[in-house]
């Protein structure tokens, strides 16, 4: 006589559809507990490779930087936009976080990655690339938050470029800069301007006059 088979239980990672004779792997993007009969999406946060179960699926959690939508396969994680940040197991794009002034993050950024600013630049919350000191301004400190952290360019001296972290030049011969000069003939009264004659004072010293460097005219 014909034997009967006894019907198997359909294992975790797989699905048994009504009446089929095998069970089907689950796909990327998918898990199943045991004796399922269809998989269902990988959870917000989270990512399946082919054959998941729902105890294996909780140990894939999205990758710092990253975050993991519903259905979310194996290696297809999509970055956090430039700009923003998170650390792991995040489950969309809301998730991530705007860049803490001070810092920079490219896309897919953590913690651990985000970028400090550079001296010489400024860096507002949420920003994507550091922004630079405008001439006249310089900014010596990493970590600057705002554009007040780039300050005039100092007595006697020139800030010609963007993105310093000093004085690049000094006020020319014949010439006095009082701060926040960007070239070294300034000509705006609150900035600086042209020495009269044995007039103007060297910034690091009452004499030589009309040298390179001078800060203001004499009142002598």
């Amino acid at each position: 006589p014909l034997q009967s088979s006894a019907a198997v239980a359909c294992e975790a990672g797989y699905f048994c559809p009504a009446k089929s004779p095998t069970h089907l792997l689950c796909p990327p993007g998918k898990y199943s507990a045991a004796s399922a009969s269809t998989c269902l999406d990988s959870t917000a946060g989270h990512f399946t490779n082919a054959g998941q179960s729902d105890v294996t699926m909780g140990t894939n959690q999205c990758a710092a930087g990253f975050f993991c939508e519903i259905g979310a396969k194996g290696s297809i994680h999509k970055p956090c936009a430039p700009g923003t940040y998170v650390d792991a197991g995040v489950n969309g794009p809301t998730s991530c976080l705007p860049c803490p002034a001070g810092s920079y993050c490219a896309g897919g950024s953590s913690t651990a990655t985000k970028i400090a600013c550079p001296a010489g630049y400024y860096c507002l919350s949420g920003s994507a690339t550091p922004t630079k000191c405008s001439p006249g301004t310089f900014n010596a400190n990493p970590g600057g938050t705002t554009a007040a952290a780039c300050i005039a360019c100092t007595a006697g001296n020139v800030c010609t470029q963007y993105g310093l972290s000093a004085p690049d030049n000094q006020c020319d011969a014949g010439y006095y800069c009082i701060q926040g000069a960007s070239n070294s003939q300034p000509t705006v009264p609150a900035i600086g301007g042209m020495c009269g004659i044995g007039t103007c004072l060297l910034y690091t010293s009452p004499s030589p006059r009309d040298q390179r460097g001078s800060r203001m005219p004499s009142s002598a």
